[in-house]
């Protein structure tokens, strides 16, 4: 008979809990930001935006092929998954961090073994962690986090297992090594735990010739790993696949890519945003933490400091480096880059669970305590699952959906709108063929040279007209993107000149349209200007450019924006652009005198923002 122990059977009961609550706030369909993209990525086996993510695209095609769900469920249920392998890793982490601080196994509760106490300050740690507010998020829908949340959970786990050998070999710090460098390969930040691992090695190693002969070999391993890994990235760019970002087929555009160039001008900017984004961090930790799991925290970092010193300067290394890099990087969504700070935090919960379970001893408050602190992740759980659900998620699909099947065959569409417009149909047209007739162009990226090359692999028709236009253009940017003395007016100039022409020539054959944003701010500050003799006229979601002023029917008003219960800026994007089409369209119609159609707009608008204004025009209508 199979004998399962008793660690087995409880960590196998607490992650298929989480995973359970997991599943409860899954995404069901693509959100906002970058997810659109990668599931295209993953699942067309392509190239994502820098540094590439080789290791993320690759298990995600793998994954896709296994299971027979919709592609955007199987990649957000891998999200899942990932974070589901990083709490076991985060388990038996804790595990061996307890084992050091009660070496002897002193039993603490009366009779009690003393495997109570660690299983107590263990699966409240975890549960903490797994249901902090952006680790939970994690779960949630299709990301490179979930995957960086894994390994780097298991980099953590075997750097602690070897360094917490009476003599480690060369074996077990390998296994750390392939992490990381897995994790590298993955997301760069993999190396803010690089100095506290550095630390590890060196204080059970020592400064010793063979500590270096180790380190080399291990280093060796790291590059190796690193190397195979990234070789993804040039062979598969050389294919031309449908998403090509950057292009990294040379070595230039692979170490511009790697290095996510385009990105460093948000990098260490100024004291100002360091100091800001400090202060952010600072007042989210309660956020992410309740109050009670803080003070957990401090009383675990104050116990693992005096008790198992190394291991404790360890993570302590692990927080300040993740906390002190990321600080200075200018972005919105910068909450993820805290995720290393966070595990870390998870890890002082749980033993400052234990240090308090320790100090009331046999007492009788002590189950009291214990029912309070078994409490204490409940009530955080509870606290924030409205923010991490997102099973209600549909609004970014069935926005951009509509959008895409509301404009005419073979459509061109000029817009920036990346996080809940581009993105997303990059999924939508590619992986389930909606509307794939319909060219959508980011304005912003074309600004980038490797842009026009995925542009001539994937519709060649827009880009041969003006290809005249693009050679100069072309020519003012290289000095811009290899880092040489550029004309910045020469090449401003370039670049809108293209845009005009790109507007004229596709206007010869097919219809043209310009996303709201586009036409509200740029063409209004002359960043945009149309072809002579082309004006826009608002029609359902975009603004079309005709070449007439006369009147130009919009035909169908069929719209179902189903906006989720929570609130954010992404979904104040949409109902902003939506309300305010459907008011600029309703008086277009009453200008022509059209006055049922602009009732039917006017119906369409009350239904979907009975909350908002309608201009007097209307109201009276």
């Amino acid at each position: 008979m199979i004998r399962i122990s008793r660690d087995i059977v409880i960590s196998s009961a607490l992650i298929l809990t989480m995973g359970i609550v997991y599943g409860f706030t899954l995404a069901p369909s693509v959100v906002e930001i970058d997810a659109g993209e990668l599931a295209a990525v993953q699942y067309t086996l392509g190239i994502a935006h820098p540094t590439g993510y080789p290791l993320f695209t690759m298990l995600g095609f793998l994954f896709t092929r296994i299971l027979f769900l919709r592609p955007i469920v199987q990649l957000n249920l891998l999200s899942l998954l990932y974070c589901l392998i990083g709490l076991v890793f985060f388990f038996m982490t804790v595990h061996r961090c307890l084992d050091r601080l009660d070496p002897d196994r002193r039993p603490i509760f009366g009779r009690s073994r003393p495997d109570l106490v660690k299983w107590l300050a263990l699966c409240i740690g975890a549960l903490f962690l797994a249901f902090s507010r952006t680790f939970w998020r994690q779960s949630t829908s299709v990301e490179v986090f979930p995957l960086h949340i894994a390994l780097i959970c298991g980099t953590l786990y075997f750097f602690v297992r070897a360094y917490l050998k009476p003599d480690p070999d060369l074996k077990d710090w390998l296994w750390g090594t392939v992490f990381l460098a897995l994790g590298f390969t993955n997301h760069m930040t993999m190396l803010l735990a690089g100095p506290g691992l550095a630390f590890l090695f060196f204080k059970k190693e020592g400064f010793r010739i063979s500590a270096f002969r180790r380190l080399a070999v291990l280093g060796g391993c790291f590059l190796i790993i690193v190397f195979i890994v990234t070789l993804y990235l040039p062979i598969r760019a050389s294919s031309d696949p449908l998403f090509n970002w950057g292009n990294p087929r040379n070595l230039g555009n692979l170490l511009h890519h790697l290095t996510g160039k385009q990105y460093h001008v948000w990098l260490f900017t100024s004291i100002e945003t360091a100091g800001r984004n400090l202060n952010r961090f600072i007042s989210d930790l309660p956020s992410e933490f309740i109050w009670p799991g803080l003070l957990l925290a401090l009383i675990g970092l104050y116990s693992i400091l005096n008790i198992a010193t190394p291991v404790g300067i360890f993570m302590v290394v692990c927080f300040l480096s993740t906390v002190l890099y990321s600080i200075n990087y200018d972005i919105h969504d910068l909450d993820s880059y805290f995720l290393l700070a966070y595990i870390v935090i998870g890890i002082w919960i749980s033993v400052g669970v234990r240090s308090i379970l320790s100090l009331v001893g046999r007492s009788r408050l002590r189950w009291p305590i214990v029912v309070l602190l078994g409490i204490l992740p409940l009530v955080q759980t509870i606290d924030h699952f409205p923010e991490a659900d997102r099973s209600d998620c549909t609004l970014y699909e069935a926005y951009t959906r509509q959008a895409l099947q509301s404009l005419p065959e073979k459509s061109l569409l000029l817009t920036y709108q990346w996080d809940i417009l581009v993105s997303p149909a990059y999924y939508l047209q590619s992986v389930e063929n909606v509307r794939s007739d319909v060219i959508v162009v980011d304005k912003e990226l074309l600004r980038r040279s490797w842009y026009f090359h995925q542009l001539r692999t994937r519709f060649p028709e827009i880009i041969r007209p003006i290809e005249a236009d693009i050679r100069p253009f072309l020519k003012a940017l290289e000095p811009f993107e290899t880092g040489g003395d550029f004309d910045a007016d020469l090449l401003e100039t370039l670049y809108r000149r293209l845009m005009t022409r790109l507007v004229r020539t596709y206007m010869e054959t097919g219809p043209v349209y310009i996303a709201p944003e586009l036409s509200q701010e740029e063409l209004r500050r002359g960043e945009f200007i149309l072809p002579e003799g082309v004006m826009l006229v608002p029609h359902l979601f975009f603004f079309q450019a005709v070449s007439t002023e006369g009147y130009v029917p919009l035909g169908e008003v069929d719209i179902e924006i189903p906006f989720p219960s929570r609130s954010d800026a992404y979904t104040e994007m949409v109902r902003n652009t939506v309300s305010r089409m459907l008011i600029w369209r309703a008086l277009y119609e009453l200008r022509f005198g059209k006055a049922d159609e602009a009732r039917r707009l006017r119906a369409a608008f009350i239904a979907h923002f009975p909350d908002l204004p309608l201009p007097p025009t209307l109201e009276n209508l």
